[in-house]
């Protein structure tokens, strides 16, 4: 008798296998708490609302649900975000309902082109090109949409904001933003053009101990206990490597991670180096024996993906591989912060040992 209640797991805790727990993420429906219904209402209700909330609290839910909302009660909807991959994942779940979805950079490109001063492409990497495109956006915006929507506000320069204005004058404007994910600390979203602002819960999006870790990284409080137990379910994991065998270890990790029955597609792999770091992971040609694409393919939810934090922004995986880890890069904590909280099952730190801690870029090692 008391085999059979072992078997039924009455005496022990039967573990979950990482796969297992990246099913479950994939299978389970996101449904909407009593603050997000509230601040869903206040988003379909007001005319400028500014929605502050954590990296997994629902602000893109929400934008796009607002979106959908106004778009359904016959309005005309701009949703506008920081990036091309979120762009891209946007807009194939937005187009449909007849909301139209543009990057910042994008949309003033376009307005800058039709005053009939285009720049050159390979001048789009110079800040300074870009002032001058944002000068002459605003002189050819119109307010043609009656709602716009701001994804990601807090990394949008101050030229940008110029240019939402314009288009949003006299309109409904409605931005979301997380202070702990901007890069650039000398953004964020101007406080005149929001009268009305609403704080959202703690995230929901990734398993405790991978928030906890990603909250010390932030400079936030964190339950460290919790950093340990994760560790020891094998939910989040430091993987120890060479320098200059960064490719070559997260391909091993992704080979790991699919004799858990991890699917391939469910990994998603972030450096924190720069979209144009030359030696990044991002620009190798394969990691290990996998292929990959970048964050903004066609293809991306059924390939394994390797890309740059900023590009990651907004977009999530079942389980991340961090990789380019690097103590000398300028905001470690902030790119660590946005790197795992991506991460909706677990999260795989590679890198290589740091002195004195075993988590790298943190002043101490938490409990394990």
């Amino acid at each position: 008798m008391s085999r059979l209640h072992q078997m039924w797991g009455e005496t022990w805790i039967p573990s979950i296998s990482l796969g297992t727990r990246a099913r479950l993420v994939r299978e389970q429906r996101f449904e909407l708490d009593a603050a997000q219904l509230y601040a869903l209402d206040l988003l379909t209700e007001s005319e400028r609302v500014l929605l502050q909330g954590g990296a997994g609290s629902g602000k893109t839910l929400l934008a796009a649900e607002a979106a959908r909302r106004h778009a359904a009660a016959g309005r005309s909807v701009l949703f506008l975000c920081f990036t091309q991959p979120l762009r891209r994942w946007l807009e194939s779940r937005l187009q449909p309902d007849g909301v139209e979805v543009e990057t910042v950079s994008g949309i003033s490109k376009r307005l800058a082109d039709s005053t009939g001063q285009s720049v050159q492409a390979a001048d789009l990497t110079n800040s300074g090109t870009w002032r001058v495109i944002y000068e002459r956006a605003v002189d050819a915006a119109r307010p043609e949409w009656d709602v716009v929507i701001v994804d990601e506000a807090q990394d949008l320069p101050e030229e940008a904001w110029f240019v939402v204005e314009a288009l949003a004058r006299g309109r409904r404007l409605l931005g979301f933003h997380d202070p702990y994910q901007g890069f650039w600390k000398d953004r964020r979203p101007p406080p005149e053009l929001f009268p009305v602002s609403q704080r959202l819960p703690r995230g929901k999006r990734c398993p405790p101990g991978v928030e906890a870790l990603a909250a010390l990284y932030a400079g936030q409080p964190a339950e460290e206990t919790a950093i340990g137990k994760a560790m020891r379910d094998r939910v989040l994991a430091l993987v120890p490597c060479h320098a200059d065998q960064v490719g070559e270890a997260v391909g091993t990790e992704i080979d790991r991670l699919l004799s858990q029955h991890v699917r391939l597609e469910d990994i998603g792999v972030v450096s924190l180096r720069g979209q144009t770091a030359l030696d990044a992971v991002h620009r190798r040609p394969r990691l290990g024996r996998h292929e990959f694409v970048h964050a903004d393919a066609l293809e991306a939810e059924e390939r394994l993906v390797a890309d740059s934090f900023l590009r990651w922004k907004g977009l999530e995986r079942p389980v991340i591989v961090v990789a380019d880890v690097e103590p000398e890069l300028k905001a470690l904590g902030t790119r660590m912060h946005i790197a795992l909280t991506r991460a909706l099952a677990g999260a795989r730190v590679v890198a290589p040992p740091a002195p004195g801690g075993e988590w790298p870029g943190l002043p101490s090692a938490p409990a394990s």
